[in-house]
């Protein structure tokens, strides 16, 4: 399919174009670069959450059942997940009840450390080991090796535990986070993505002294709901109005190109009956 094009000199012509170009994008480029990635809902975990003060969130969303995700303190050196599937008591090395008796409270069915390549490791020393090593090996752009990657907090003593399902996880939270050995808890929360683009004029009306909406276009569609389930990868979205600015930055690098034809060599390589159509054809003027 190729993308039609018919131009025309006059101010409302300009606008459609802006418009129907906006239209097209929406399909051909929304997964590009500059795409802003919003989360909705979010319940994400404080890195220095003040112990029994627990508090959800602003907007925080549902949570899966029973699930509550622990960060002991650097200070507890035993493997918690370890000595629960052996069904021993962590007093000894808490120094206290306090976590047992939530566990029993809670009906805990299983723990297991947050990241699933530390489940095969019995050895809290271990994982930190090899936590280090692989922190170590990262690098990124304009950080040194002994940058922030090496002094963020430890995921090795982070645990995910499964409780019984059907109670009030918020109020559980906030009995776990009560205990002076752990840092945070909180319950799993579930989240969601949201694509929303960059362009200034998603967001602003009146640009062209019109009384709606600047791409409004996008909205009468229902594109930003449509971008949250797909971006539109492998779609060729024909505009067969007035054109389309073919060098806007949104545009340039999304153009479909027709892989039948060779651009300005002046044959009709595709034998299509247009000459050099490489992105589409001016019906008015009777030119690419």
């Amino acid at each position: 399919m190729s993308v039609a094009s018919v131009h025309h000199s006059n101010k409302s012509a300009a606008l459609a174009v802006r418009l129907l170009a906006a239209v097209a994008l929406s399909a051909l480029a929304a997964a590009t670069p500059g795409v802003v990635f919003a989360v909705v809902g979010a319940g994400a975990i404080s890195p220095q959450p003040q112990k029994g003060s627990y508090a959800p969130p602003a907007g925080s969303g549902p949570y899966a059942p029973g699930r509550l995700i622990v960060r002991m303190k650097d200070a507890v050196s035993v493997c918690v997940d370890c000595l629960i599937e052996r069904k021993q008591s962590l007093a000894p090395a808490l120094g206290s009840n306090l976590f047992d008796d939530l566990n029993l409270r809670y009906g805990l069915r299983s723990a297991r450390p947050l990241r699933k390549a530390d489940v095969p490791i019995a050895s809290l020393a271990e994982r930190r080991q090899r936590e280090g090593a692989r922190r170590s090996r990262m690098t990124v752009p304009g950080y040194s090796p002994r940058s922030k990657i090496q002094q963020a907090p430890s995921l090795a003593s982070t645990y995910v535990l499964e409780l019984a399902t059907g109670i009030d996880m918020e109020a559980v939270a906030r009995e776990y986070a009560r205990d002076p050995n752990v840092v945070y808890a909180e319950p799993d929360r579930i989240v969601q993505v949201a694509l929303l683009p960059n362009d200034p004029y998603f967001a602003s009306k009146g640009a062209w002294r019109q009384d709606f909406d600047d791409l409004w276009g996008l909205k009468i569609i229902s594109a930003p709901a449509a971008w949250d389930s797909a971006s539109g990868s492998g779609v060729v979205v024909a505009v067969t109005d007035t054109g389309l600015d073919s060098q806007h930055p949104d545009i340039a690098s999304n153009l479909w190109i027709n892989p039948g034809e060779i651009p300005d060599n002046g044959v009709d390589d595709d034998n299509n009956g247009y000459v050099d159509d490489v992105s589409g054809w001016n019906f008015v003027d009777n030119n690419n």
